[in-house]
């Protein structure tokens, strides 16, 4: 037994743990698809702007087959003073040199649809039922703590007029 309920996970993981999902569930969960990107941390200069005047914290690079390579400046994003550079990057063309871990993350995944099914979570978190996830922002781990906040709030709430 239970009074409430907070599925904290992807949206298709949250879709695998409920037993019985409601179409509105279904709907707004299924709307938001994951992708499994290849990440790599080195400490290669090459995946970064040719000019250093221009590197910033989050960079993102259109290949010629219209992909998107993504490398954050580890140094400058986390403000590490350090003597060599650190990068994160997803989804590159070939291996970056200088790695020193290599493995693959699934992210969400925003389209138009997506962004319709975020606006959909009052829909499904506001029965026993509570859904908080990276996915419901812009897929970062500060969206993910805003979204568990938002579903602690609403069981606090819950409890407090059921108590």
């Amino acid at each position: 037994e239970f009074d409430a309920v907070v599925i904290a996970c992807h949206s298709d993981e949250a879709l695998g743990v409920l037993a019985d999902p409601t179409p509105a569930e279904w709907r707004a969960l299924s709307d938001i698809p994951y992708q499994r990107n290849r990440v790599y941390l080195h400490s290669d200069p090459d995946l970064m702007p040719r000019k250093k005047a221009a590197w910033s914290s989050w960079n993102v690079v259109r290949t010629e087959d219209s992909e998107y390579v993504f490398t954050y400046w580890m140094n400058r994003l986390q403000q590490l003073e350090l003597d060599r550079d650190y990068f994160v990057t997803l989804n590159p063309q070939k291996a970056p040199a200088e790695v020193r871990w290599a493995g693959s993350y699934d992210h969400p995944c925003f389209t138009p649809k997506s962004r319709e099914a975020q606006a959909r979570w009052a829909d499904i978190s506001n029965h026993r039922t509570a859904f908080a996830g990276a996915y419901w922002g812009a897929g970062f781990h500060e969206d993910g703590f805003v979204s568990g906040r938002h579903c602690a709030q609403l069981v606090a709430g819950r409890l407090a007029r059921v108590g």
